[in-house]
Formats: C-alpha cells, structure tokens, sequence
C-alpha cells in the first residue's frame, strides 16, 4: 500500500467518525436535551444542549416561523361563502323596485311572463316577493322575450320588456312604480254615507290578461295595467282607487258588508268615468225600516234578525232595546225572520216603504220550539230466515 492511499483511507475514515458524532450530537447529548434553531425561512440551525438543571441562554435562540407569501395562498373558497346555484338552461333576474321617490318598495310581486308574441303569451314563467330593501330575485326555466312585471296595491304596475338567455342578469336600472292616475268619491243612501261598501274598479277589456296570485293584469298600449282593482268605503263613505291608468274605467259594488242597511246586488248600478276623477257621487236610492223584535209583549235584546228579498239573506243584531234600523231598497217585498233562543222563528211579510219613507214593524217571537228528542236509536234488523241466503249489500 502506497503512503498516499493510505493518507487518502486515512482522510476518509476521520471525515466518517466526524460525520457519526455529528449525527450523534444532533440528536441526544449525555443526560440534556436538544434544541434546534429555526431561522427566518425555515431554515434548521445548529443545535444547543440543555443539561437539566442547568441553563446556558448564551446557546438558546427561538425564531419567529412565518411562511412565505406565496405559499400561504389557497384556490379553496371560504366556508361561508356558498356560490350561487342555478340550473342548466334556467335564467336568474335580480334587481330593485322603487316607488316615484326612489324609496324602495317591500313586498312588491315580481313576475317573468312570456311575450305577446310567444305561444304562452303573459303567461308566468315565474314570480317571487320584494324584500325590505325592495331587491328581488326572480327565476325562471324559460328564459327567451319576456316581459317582467312589478305591482303592488295602490301603485301603478311597471313593465320591461326584454330579450334574455340562460344565466345571471342583473337589472342596472330599478323598476319605477308610478302613482298613477286616482278615482275617488263616495257612496251614500240618498244623503246618509255608507261604510264598509265593497267596490272594484274594472279596467278595459282585453284579451291579452293574466292573473298573479289574487291579482289580475291586463295588456293596454304595451303595457300592463290593472285589470281589477278594490277598496272598502270609509265610516264616512269615501273611498280611493289609486295608481291607475288616464282612461275610462268602470266602478261598481261587489257586496255590501254595511251594520246598518241591507241592499241587494243591483242597488248601485255600476257607472263608467274617465281617470282621473275625484268627487264622484254614488247614490243608492233607499227607504228605512225600523224593526222592533218582541218576546210576550217585551223588547227582546239582541236578537236575531234577517231580511230576505231578490234571493238575498242578511243577518244583523237588535240592539240592547230589541230596535234594529236599516236601510234597504225602496218598494221591495221584503221577508223579516227573527230568532230567538228556545223559540220558533217568527216570519213577517212586509211590502217595502217607499223612497225615503220610513216604516215600523213590530215581529213577535214564536212558539216555544218542541223539546229535541235526542239522538235516535238506529231500527234493529230481524236476522234472515234459515232458507235464505243473504249478501250484504244485496
């Protein structure tokens, strides 16, 4: 062997043993404990022994660990954060609805409808309800030319026609509603106002018309307008149609609910008057019957009285002196029924005062009803005879 390799075998045997010890070193010394160092970037440094009971802070360093920039970047979206879901084909319409001040408009009806021209023309292809904020979202699965629609009571209904395709497609501009035109009056028999009259306004006729809910809307010069519109008289009887149409219109009561009269549907003829108006007069001609209900010759409180006539029946209460006052339609035949309890119901046939005439009638109760015999027993059946045969249902 060569002196040089044997310098060279040399070499390599103490870089070995060097190597072994620091191996040895980094893991575990005598009885301490081992510390590594942690640079900046990751980075392991060299260790630091920690006998027990013994403390050299000359050797021990920590190192705050922040990883780089790069590496703290995630392609994973937030819990919270839930992507919208819309089917294949279906498209999605957000957007708000303002009134003419630009304040927003709660529970407002939203609705997509085809186009004239469609084979479903003003049908709904879907509708939804405006938040607090007036923002909606409205969906539907054919999207194409539709016509999207946005009313609430009292406002005039607003239109936007437009072409669309499947997706999302948010509104730049919210949809006005108007105020419209208002047709106001009030409703009196002969000169005493009437509350709680039941009357509808009634738009043009159309055949393009389509009803949302308990709403109907009607095609008028290319836009939607109310088909059908209602409202109930004031203790005063006044009463306010709004957001309507500049055109002719058609006013007319659908029931009357008054405490103090009774009339039948064709009291009020309906009348046709060109929006706007105010101070329309509705007159129903009338005639006052005065009632006094009667049990053994003394007023009866609270009883039940009914008038009948054209096929109408209506209820009412007489009051704590047995005295019930109403106005019904003059000259009419009329049918008094009162009830009492325990008694038979009492009939009276009046013939109707004229107009603004007034007449009294005093109705006595009947006879005292028959006792009720109770629940009946069903009849027993005798079994069949022994040469019979018996089906059941035969």
């Amino acid at each position: 062997m060569s002196p040089r390799t044997s310098r060279s075998r040399l070499l390599l045997a103490l870089a070995g043993m060097a190597g072994i010890a620091g191996l040895s070193a980094w893991f575990a010394i005598g009885d301490g404990t081992m510390r590594t160092g942690i640079d900046a970037y990751g980075g392991i440094g060299r260790p630091t022994a920690v006998a027990r009971g013994r403390v050299e802070p000359e050797e021990l360093f920590l190192v705050a660990v922040r990883p780089p920039a790069e590496s703290r970047a995630s392609s994973i979206p937030p819990s919270d954060v839930v992507p919208e879901c819309l089917e294949d084909g279906s498209l999605s319409i957000s957007g708000r609805v303002v009134d003419d001040d630009g304040l927003p408009v709660a529970e407002a009806r939203v609705a997509i409808l085809g186009a004239l021209h469609e084979a479903d023309a003003l049908q709904v292809r879907g509708a939804t309800i405006t938040d607090e904020e007036g923002r909606f979202d409205v969906r539907t699965a054919k999207p194409g030319d539709i016509w999207l629609t946005a009313f609430t009571p009292g406002a005039r209904p607003a239109t936007y026609r437009c072409a669309t395709e499947a997706g999302f497609m948010d509104l730049a501009e919210p949809l006005h509603l108007e105020r419209g035109v208002v047709i106001a009056g009030r409703v009196s028999a002969d000169d005493d106002p009437l509350d709680h009259v039941e009357l509808e306004v009634v738009g043009p006729w159309s055949s393009q018309r389509v009803r949302i809910g308990e709403y109907l809307l009607i095609q008028v010069g290319g836009r939607l307008e109310w088909g059908v519109a209602r409202c109930m008289t004031d203790a005063d009887g006044h009463w306010e149609f709004h957001g309507l149409a500049p055109g002719e219109w058609i006013v007319r009561p659908r029931a009357f609910r008054c405490p103090r009269a009774v009339f039948p549907p064709g009291a009020l003829p309906a009348e046709k008057i060109e929006a706007p108006a105010s101070d329309v007069e509705l007159r129903i001609p009338a005639a006052r019957l005065a009632v006094t209900a009667k049990l053994d010759g003394e007023p009866l409180a609270w009883a039940e009285i009914e008038v009948e006539y054209r096929g109408l029946r209506s209820s009412r209460r007489a009051d704590a002196q047995g005295r019930l006052e109403l106005d019904v339609s003059p000259s009419e035949s009329l049918t008094v029924v009162m009830r009492a309890p325990g008694r038979q119901a009492a009939r009276s046939m009046v013939t109707g005062p004229r107009r603004g005439e007034r007449r009294e009638l005093e109705i006595n109760a009947g006879p005292p009803a028959p006792p009720d015999p109770g629940p009946r027993e069903p009849a027993k059946r005798s079994p069949p005879a022994n040469d019979t045969t018996f089906r059941p249902g035969i």
